[in-house]
């Protein structure tokens, strides 16, 4: 059921989406975690995006890369590329409303709230084995992994997966993903039998290999959720998409001051995007296109420019230009090339 008013439409009720988490703990309690930023999810509220570029009312933009993102099915998940990242813990379905834009493959929202969850084995996910029930849930640096028998390393103790994912679904008040559904949209892939049988041969990756891993896992994540989009291209189609429930979404942005629905304001016409690519070649980081899929730096545009101090990672590296700055993530194998 929708509406039209001042070019976008106004739907009833939420959109739905597909994405994927990490596991994390906040108070000693399991949370969601985006994967790639580590933005903790809230229980019982929904989750907002947010932009530097946009007021609040105005994420996410048409002409921007911001927003909550999802995928319009498991399998557009899967095929995205996101998968690959071995500390991906948790698949599910989420609701989505406020501001929303559209595009063939996925959506990008204002704000959004699980409505389904399962604790899948991330190892086994980017092997393409498909969405394996883990056995325990252990902790790894600041995540808490999800991992079956076969990832779990010798002497490796956790908590039981069934018992962490009850904890989970009873925090955010939602069900769990079914199995045949997890199953219908993440099957293993055909003739990949051979390509298991040698990953299975290879080593475990050392404890102190996997803070690097991580970093990287989460290049690769971005990278590959922000090419999924940006080749899309068809234009977004922006809409107003009603909150799933009042108990969730009692802050939703969904009416104007006077109390009706109305249509979103217009975005400013942006002359960059907030994200670019680039690659890290005589000693300095080049920008390059992310389509091309050669990319070891990711960067973070902030107009107007933001303190140094807000790019001090480990392998972060802070560069300013002509009115704006930019902080770059780069893959731990790449950031020795680079004059510091």
């Amino acid at each position: 059921m929708s509406s039209s008013a001042a070019g976008r439409d106004l739907v009833v009720e939420p959109v739905a989406g597909w994405r994927i988490w990490r596991l994390t703990s906040a108070d000693g309690e399991v949370r969601l975690a985006a994967v790639a930023r580590g933005s903790v999810w809230p229980v019982r509220g929904p989750m907002r995006a947010m932009c530097p570029h946009h007021a609040e009312d105005e994420v996410p933009g048409a002409d921007c890369m911001c927003g909550l993102y999802a995928a319009s099915t498991l399998r557009a998940l899967a095929r995205a590329g996101v998968l690959a990242n071995r500390h991906v813990g948790v698949v599910g379905s989420i609701d989505m409303w406020g501001r929303v834009v559209e595009h063939d493959r996925g959506t990008r929202a204002a704000l959004a709230y699980p409505s389904r969850l399962r604790l899948v084995c991330g190892p086994c996910l980017a092997e393409r084995r498909g969405p394996v029930d883990p056995v325990e849930v252990v902790a790894r640096g600041e995540d808490l992994e999800p991992v079956c028998a076969r990832h779990l390393d010798p002497g490796e103790r956790g908590r039981p997966a069934a018992e962490v994912q009850q904890d989970l679904l009873g925090a955010y008040a939602v069900e769990v993903l079914p199995t045949e559904t997890a199953l219908a949209g993440l099957r293993p892939r055909r003739g990949s039998a051979a390509l298991l049988r040698r990953l299975d041969a290879l080593p475990r990756i050392p404890e102190r290999f996997r803070t690097a891993a991580r970093t990287a896992a989460a290049i690769v994540t971005v990278l590959a959720l922000g090419i999924a989009l940006s080749t899309i291209q068809r234009p977004g189609r922006e809409v107003r998409a009603a909150s799933p429930r009042a108990s969730v979404a009692a802050d939703h942005v969904m009416t104007d001051r006077g109390g009706n629905v109305g249509a979103p304001a217009s975005a400013p016409q942006l002359q960059q995007l907030p994200v670019m690519c680039g690659v890290v070649a005589g000693g300095q980081i080049q920008r390059t296109a992310c389509r091309e899929g050669r990319a070891d730096a990711f960067g973070i545009i902030s107009a107007p420019p933001a303190p140094r101090s807000t790019c001090e990672g480990e392998s972060q590296v802070y560069t300013r230009g002509a009115g704006r700055s930019v902080c770059w993530l780069v893959d731990p194998g790449a950031i020795g090339g680079l004059d510091r």
